[in-house]
């Protein structure tokens, strides 16, 4: 690449393993040692009615993804980072934690988890230089959609979505600095890009 130009080193994890978010923690102290900056961001869901009709298999895979791995990564990261006095951890959560969303039941209630999770967290570790945040992103274009089954008649699948391009840097300056950013509105606690304002049960149905 160019000179001086950021370095990416992609490396492959299963998540969904039991020990998916330890063998996170593991292999970037090995490989790079403690990072200043983390994102757990990685997420699954499953798309259906929840009675008749989803596959339990795919939630709880989403389950451990989603919630199982990123406090097993956290609990190892946050406590090094603590023990440092320095460090900045980004959870991507989701405006559907805000409110239910109905064919996506098990998904949005473990972006619920994670909001109040990093909240929780955020309010233990104060004052110790690291600090928590919880991104809560409206719908972003992404194979998410796909990946998930969701319906492409709905609501969900059919509402704009906003460009990973115009996320993405605001995503990068929450992070770095844990304060206000323009194109976000954000909380003491959450940064929402993207944030449309509509209620996200009503964008998930139908």
């Amino acid at each position: 690449g160019a000179a001086g130009a950021p370095q990416a080193d992609p490396w492959s994890i299963d998540l969904g393993a039991p020990d998916g978010g330890a063998k996170l923690f593991h292999e970037t102290a090995a490989f790079a040692g403690l990072p200043d900056f983390l994102c757990l961001n990685a997420g699954t869901g499953a798309w259906g009615d929840f009675v008749g009709q989803s596959d339990l298999h795919l939630e709880l895979q989403s389950i451990a993804v989603n919630i199982t791995s990123v406090v097993q990564a956290a609990k190892l990261f946050l406590t090094a980072m603590v023990a440092r006095g320095s460090g900045r951890v980004l959870i991507t959560s989701s405006v559907v934690a805000l409110g239910p969303s109905p064919r996506l039941a098990v998904y949005s209630g473990t972006k619920a988890f994670l909001r109040n999770f990093a909240e929780a967290v955020r309010e233990e570790i104060a004052d110790t230089g690291v600090t928590i945040t919880a991104l809560m992103p409206d719908l972003t274009e992404s194979g998410f959609f796909e990946r998930a089954g969701v319906d492409p008649g709905s609501l969900a699948a059919r509402e704009p979505k906003a460009d990973p391009a115009t996320v993405a840097p605001i995503t990068a300056l929450t992070l770095a600095t844990a304060r206000d950013v323009d194109g976000a509105v954000r909380s003491a606690r959450g940064a929402f890009p993207g944030w449309s304002g509509a209620a996200p049960a009503q964008r998930a149905a139908g």
